[in-house]
């Protein structure tokens, strides 16, 4: 039981959502509940890449080092953008594939993959807000993968560019290690 007079206000609310203030009890449920789930993945859904948000060298390295395929740099707008990539790329080594989210959009997209990076985190920063409003308010998926699209090819023409060697869309994870340098922790 939790005595909320020791609780800042802010959190008091959602510790009385909690059946007799008990969040270890409930946390405790969770994580069993969560467990299972993954104790009971199939073997072929486990295949999945894993992309921990990271922003500091030491934390990439960790991360990395425990097994992340990618590590995504978040929030990557407000940390530098292509800039602070290429600044930590070199002390990684240019191995650990990097994925920026956050800010990315269609006019820092060249910055990104001139950096070194072969993937980027995308949200609706990567649609120009107006468009983005229309796709919203008229429900236009069709604009919408209009727009997605563009930006697709747009990192596909640049990957392109930078690694003429390779098409991305039939290489295996392999082949694009191979060719960038890029280690995705594959066994």
């Amino acid at each position: 039981m939790i005595d909320l007079e020791f609780i800042p206000p802010a959190f008091q609310k959602y510790i009385r959502w909690v059946k007799d203030y008990n969040v270890l009890s409930l946390l405790d449920k969770d994580y069993k509940k969560s467990l299972s789930f993954f104790e009971n993945l199939p073997d072929d859904k486990q295949e999945y890449y894993y992309a921990p948000g990271k922003w500091t060298v030491t934390e990439i390295i960790q991360q990395y080092s425990m097994g992340a395929n990618l590590c995504k740099v978040f929030p990557a707008k407000q940390l530098g953008g292509p800039g602070y990539i290429k600044a930590i790329d070199p002390a990684i080594h240019k191995i650990i594939s990097l994925v920026p989210t956050g800010g990315t959009n269609a006019s820092n997209i060249p910055d990104y993959i001139d950096a070194g990076v072969l993937a980027l985190g995308g949200s609706f920063s990567m649609i120009e807000k107006a468009t983005m409003r229309k796709i919203i308010e008229e429900q236009d998926y069709d604009l919408l993968a209009k727009e997605l699209t563009v930006i697709k090819r747009m990192i596909d023409k640049l990957r392109a560019e930078k690694y003429p060697d390779i098409d991305f869309a039939e290489a295996s994870l392999e082949q694009i290690s191979k060719v960038t340098g890029r280690n995705f922790n594959i066994k």
